[in-house]
């Protein structure tokens, strides 16, 4: 063992190759640590990325047929909602022709109510004939309807 102690120390260039290669093993022991730590980061990473994406999967096979069936009811309430808007349409058009019978048969009455209240008035001692004769004159209107 002396003899390899005495080569290294007594020739520079064999001790520039001995340390050339402690440094070269120190280097390479150093880079496989530093690579070994970072694929475990990186593992790390991946693992962590894993987990995230399962839960986005999760989360989406959670809320497509939620979303889907949120698309089955919008088309259902808008549905409902033309009907509605045309069942409207109809009941005011109607509402429109009802009015105009009810105004055309209110015209009618009030017609008869203004020429009844228009009349003179009876002779005292008439008043009953007159009365019987506004009603029979009603009686004999409603019969011809």
């Amino acid at each position: 063992m002396g003899w390899l102690l005495k080569l290294a120390t007594g020739n520079p260039i064999t001790l520039l190759w001995i340390a050339g290669g402690i440094a070269l093993a120190a280097g390479a022991a150093g880079a496989a640590t530093g690579w070994q730590l970072n694929g475990w980061r990186l593992n790390s990473q991946i693992a962590d990325i894993t987990v995230k994406l399962g839960t986005a999967q999760t989360r989406v096979a959670i809320l497509e047929p939620a979303n889907a069936k949120c698309a089955i009811d919008v088309g259902d309430v808008r549905r409902a909602f033309a009907d509605l808007k045309a069942a409207e349409v109809t009941r005011a058009a109607e509402a429109k022709a009802a009015l105009a019978r009810a105004e055309a048969s209110a015209k009618t009455f009030a017609d008869a109510a203004n020429r009844i209240m228009n009349l003179p008035r009876p002779a005292a001692g008439q008043e009953c004939q007159a009365i019987i004769a506004e009603e029979r004159d009603y009686v004999d209107a409603r019969q011809k309807r």
